[in-house]
C-alpha cells in the first residue's frame, strides 16, 4: 500500500513499490589486444584509440570486469559499432573478442557488464579503432590513377589518328601512280595511233 508521512507543511503520500534502485554494472576493463595471431601484445588499458594498418584487420582482445568478485554471475554483452548493430552476448569465462577481415574505416567497440539484476544501464566501456584506408584507395591513388589511363587512352588515339593519316597519305600517293600510270598508257596509245596512220594513210578514193 501506500505510506504517508506528514510534515511542518502537511503530508507526502508515496508508493513503496515505485522506489527502485539502479544498479550500476562493473567498469570493463580491455587487455591483450592482438592483431591475428601475432603473439604481441598491445596494452589498450586507458587508451581510448588504436590506428591499424589495412593488413592488419583481424584482431582480438580479452576483457574482464574490474570487480573479478561477481564475474561469474554476471552477463556480458558487446558489438564493434559501424560493423554490427547487434550485441554479442556471453557469460563467464568466454571473455575473449575476436574479429577477422573488417574492412577499413572507424569503429567503436563497446563492451558492457550487466549489473547483479542482469540489467544493462549503457555503462560500456569504449576503444576506438581505426583500420586505415589501403594505399591503392586513397584518393590521390585514384587521381594518379584517372590521369595515367586518361594519359595513356589519348596516347593511343593519337596513335591511331596518326596510323590512319599515314596510311591515307600512302593511298593518295598509290591513286596518284596509278592515275600518272593511266595517264602515260593514254599518251601512248595515242602516239601509236598516230604512227599507224602516219605509216598506214587511208585512201579515200576508194571510198
Amino acid at each position: 500500500g501506500d505510506l504517508a508521512f506528514g510534515g511542518n507543511y502537511g503530508f507526502n503520500v508515496f508508493c513503496p513499490d515505485s522506489v527502485t534502485k539502479k544498479w550500476k554494472g562493473d567498469r570493463i576493463i580491455l587487455y591483450d589486444f592482438r592483431i591475428g595471431d601475432s603473439l604481441f601484445q598491445y596494452d589498450v588499458n586507458g587508451n581510448s584509440r588504436i590506428v591499424l594498418g589495412y593488413k592488419n584487420n583481424s584482431f582480438s582482445v580479452l576483457f574482464s570486469p574490474s570487480n573479478p568478485i561477481f564475474r561469474k554471475n554476471l552477463s556480458y554483452r558487446y558489438r564493434l559499432d559501424g560493423f554490427e548493430d547487434e550485441w554479442t552476448y556471453c557469460r563467464y569465462p568466454n571473455f575473449l573478442i575476436k574479429y577477422n577481415r573488417i574492412p577499413h574505416g572507424k569503429y567503436k567497440l563497446e563492451v558492457e557488464c550487466s549489473n547483479p539484476m542482469n540489467e544493462w544501464n549503457g555503462n560500456a566501456s569504449i576503444l576506438n579503432i581505426i583500420i586505415q584506408t589501403p594505399w591503392f584507395l586513397q584518393w590521390w591513388f585514384l587521381i594518379v590513377s584517372f590521369l595515367f589511363f586518361a594519359i595513356f587512352f589519348l596516347g593511343i588515339i593519337r596513335l591511331r589518328e596518326r596510323k590512319l593519316l599515314s596510311e591515307k597519305e600512302l593511298l593518295g600517293k598509290k591513286f596518284d601512280e596509278i592515275n600518272f600510270e593511266l595517264i602515260e598508257s593514254n599518251i601512248n596509245v595515242n602516239i601509236s595511233e598516230e604512227n599507224l596512220k602516219i605509216k598506214f594513210p587511208l585512201d579515200n578514193s576508194f571510198i
